[in-house]
């Protein structure tokens, strides 16, 4: 692996590797740049989610958590700490982290969406409903919102 001496190089090599899928090897690299600075709250939160998507779960909400403890009004490490929730079939956590990103950023679009998966994977449905149709009403061309939302219609007609 190259030798940088910038954080910021590190996590830009990491990010490379994260766009072409190599997640292990983003990781390395992520760890490289926290090495010379583990102050970068976007470092923190690219490692966590490299670890989220290699299914190491634990670990990746452990780095979400140091980048919202570096920054705790950054909406997309609770966005991000939210997912990895819903990964690990952890609803309730999934919906807490969630409404935190909200707190931040009401009009968000994705985290609305997200949040209404977690609930309507809680039997919510109704809170689930509405925070589908909330997110089509900040963004009317979300489609994720408009399938899940078409699919818990679907759900509530039976």
């Amino acid at each position: 692996m190259d030798e940088y001496e910038d954080p910021a190089e590190w996590n830009n090599k990491g990010v490379d590797l994260f766009n072409k899928e190599d997640y292990e090897e983003a990781v390395k690299a992520y760890d490289n740049a926290l090495k010379l600075d583990p102050m970068i709250k976007e470092v923190w939160n690219n490692k966590g989610n490299a670890l989220r998507l290699l299914g190491r779960y634990e670990e990746s909400i452990e780095c979400f958590d140091k980048a919202i403890e570096l920054s705790p009004e950054n909406f997309e490490p609770w966005v991000n700490k939210g997912a990895t929730y819903y990964d690990m079939g952890d609803y309730t956590s999934a919906v807490e982290s969630l409404n935190k990103a909200l707190e931040i950023d009401p009009e968000n679009s994705f985290a609305l969406n997200n949040k209404g998966a977690a609930l309507a994977n809680s039997d919510n449905l109704e809170a689930a409903m509405a925070c589908f149709e909330e997110a089509l009403r900040v963004d009317p061309d979300d489609i994720n919102a408009q399938r899940n939302k078409q699919i818990l219609k679907g759900i509530l007609n039976r």
